[in-house]
């Protein structure tokens, strides 16, 4: 059977979770003031859980999902949100992570707060670049980091709604073939939903709904008709307070940069964080006085008229990020948004514009962070002598390493370098003493001629390192192999490359067990999969 183990280390990024208190005082609201928030129709539940149950059904949802989704109709029930933009393979390994983490928060607080909480992730398939979504790595054990794509395509559309090119196909190919894997599985998981689905959001949903059929999470595609209408008069009240809430923006992004931080999003003071859709193109919105209008001129309106419009025809308006969290706080009962690191930083830097609206912020939960390590790894921790238990950093691994093998090869180079340092520091401080009477001029020679000859033995050093990686250069290469698993491209795994890469070869019972395994407790965990990976 294959089994997950975790333990901690050190966090990947900043970040603390709210307290007891603080999400009392978020219940307290959201039973009290969310449900007259302005506009909201008195069927506004009813009509929301009925759009969120359609959906699950559409995406192959499971059971758990969609009772979770007719649950938001109670007025009793709060949500913990997370989301992220659509990816190819399910994206970038943290997109996984925080549906993971929302999971684990609602559980958590469903138990605390006596009440029925549901995860809810947030689809951003309005969002248009292109690149960011159709690009992902995976890794394979022989030979190491493999990058996957699907052909360029059209820019300032929201990618969700863009079909599926005929390219995709091949691609899953190329991903199958470099992900070693047994069975049927992973290949069906691909081939299955990519042959149901109608656009590239679809196959993204398609896939997540999969990979979480067991659990209760549910999936909200923010370009769903119904919800489009039924978010309207959040979007149309920003636009007629406008004033207020762009100035709020502004005034907390000035703050952020009085206290000496760089505020996460640029503001243009003359954009209305909106986007309008023109002849399928996403165009941000901008104002001058009383219009706004597209930067090229593409569509205008008296600024006036922009509310109406925007009640008119909902689905022609989506919100800028400054804004995305405005519409999701209204239109669900979020307790809490599970956040990556950017948006740790940006979700502050609105708090002048929620005061304006007239709603409070959910409270921001940052999301959990996994380092996967395959069974290989045992045998390779062994093999170099690292201490897996003992382990807090990457860092940490390559020391251990490094350590080891200096250890268990006869080139003692560091205890040799620290000894011909010490030597010569007697030499030019014995120097120095019997030439004393030369004077400071001698002195100050003999100081400069001494940094020269330490940087001299700097350089000594570094060749010496270099000629022992050659020396052992297969065994270096395949260390180097391994820490790309880990640390690729100077960065964080679960950045890079996809989920599916890394655990797609462990099957539905591999990805159980990691998802039972994870825990709140320690916001980064390294996990080790112990079962052997069936190669093709």
């Amino acid at each position: 059977m294959t089994l997950a183990r975790l333990w901690p280390a050190a966090p990947l990024f900043p970040g603390t979770a709210p307290d007891d208190e603080a999400f009392l005082a978020r219940r307290e609201y959201l039973q009290t003031l969310w449900p007259s928030l302005l506009r909201r129709s008195a069927h506004h539940r009813e009509r929301l859980a009925g759009a969120l149950v359609a959906y699950q059904k559409k995406i192959g949802g499971g059971k758990k999902a969609q009772e979770a989704a007719q649950a938001l109709a109670d007025p009793g029930t709060l949500a913990v949100v997370t989301g992220q933009q659509i990816g190819l393979f399910t994206g970038p390994a943290y997109t996984v992570y925080k549906a993971l983490t929302a999971i684990l928060w609602a559980q958590r607080l469903e138990d605390a707060l006596g009440q029925r909480v549901v995860p809810v992730f947030w689809i951003a398939t309005e969002d248009h670049d292109y690149q960011e979504a159709t690009r992902v790595s995976g890794w394979n054990p022989e030979r190491g980091l493999e990058r996957f794509g699907l052909p360029p395509g059209p820019l300032l559309r929201s990618v969700g709604r863009l079909p599926i090119p005929p390219a995709a196909a091949e691609e899953v190919g190329r991903f199958l073939e470099a992900a070693p894997h047994g069975g049927d599985w992973l290949e069906g998981f691909l081939r299955d939903t990519l042959q149901a689905s109608r656009d590239l959001g679809e196959w993204f949903a398609r896939q997540m709904a999969l990979l979480f059929g067991g659990e209760p999470l549910v999936f909200l595609d923010p370009m769903d008709p119904s919800l489009r209408t039924l978010g309207a008069p959040a979007l149309a009240h920003l636009m007629e307070a406008w004033q207020e809430v762009g100035s709020g923006l502004l005034e907390t992004t000035a703050r952020i940069r009085e206290a000496g931080e760089e505020p996460q999003l640029l503001i243009d003071p003359q954009s209305l964080q909106l986007f309008r859709y023109h002849q399928g193109r996403r165009l941000l919105l901008l104002r001058d006085g009383d219009k706004t209008f597209t930067r090229k001129g593409e569509w205008e309106l008296p600024l006036g008229s922009l509310p109406e419009k925007i009640l008119e025809e909902p689905q022609n308006f989506s919100p800028a990020a400054a804004l995305r969290p405005l519409l999701q706080d209204w239109l669900l009962p979020t307790l809490g948004q599970v956040a990556g690191p950017g948006e740790l930083r940006y979700l502050p830097q609105l708090e002048g514009a929620f005061a304006a609206a007239g709603w409070a912020r959910a409270l921001a939960v940052p999301r959990l962070s996994f380092t996967l390590l395959w069974p290989q790894w045992e045998e390779k921790a062994q093999e170099w002598g690292l201490d897996l238990n003992r382990l807090e950093s990457w860092h940490q691994v390559r020391q251990q390493w490094e350590e080891n093998l200096l250890a268990r090869r006869p080139y003692p180079i560091d205890p040799a370098f620290v000894h011909v340092r010490a030597a010569l520091e007697t030499l030019y401080r014995r120097l120095g003493e019997d030439l004393a009477g030369l004077g400071e001029g001698y002195a100050r020679v003999l100081q400069e001629n001494q940094s020269r000859v330490l940087h001299q033995i700097g350089y000594l050093e570094e060749k010496a390192h270099q000629h022992l990686r050659r020396l052992y250069r297969q065994e270096y290469r395949a260390w180097q192999r391994w820490m790309e698993a880990l640390w690729p491209q100077g960065k964080p795994q679960e950045r890079v490359y996809s989920f599916l890469a890394l655990m797609g070869p462990f099957g539905p019972e591999g990805i159980e067990a990691f998802f039972r395994a994870a825990h709140l407790e320690h916001p980064h965990q390294w996990v080790l999969v112990q079962k052997k990976v069936p190669c093709v």
